[in-house]
């Protein structure tokens, strides 16, 4: 697994403004791969990317 970098910074309304679209798309497709992990089961990380990616997309 890669290592990950946690970098702290102060934003200020004009630097966040931008980011809260992203933001909100990438939860709810977060949300959505949640509710087919459970249903169907499936934890492995490649059988995840390849039933989910398309759908995702």
């Amino acid at each position: 697994m890669m290592p990950t970098a946690s970098i702290q910074r102060d934003n200020t309304a004009e630097h966040a403004r931008p980011l809260t679209p992203p933001c909100s798309v990438y939860a709810g497709a977060c949300n959505r791969l949640v509710s087919g992990v459970r249903e169907y089961s499936v934890w492995n990380r490649v059988a995840l990317h390849r039933d989910t990616y398309l759908t995702l997309r």
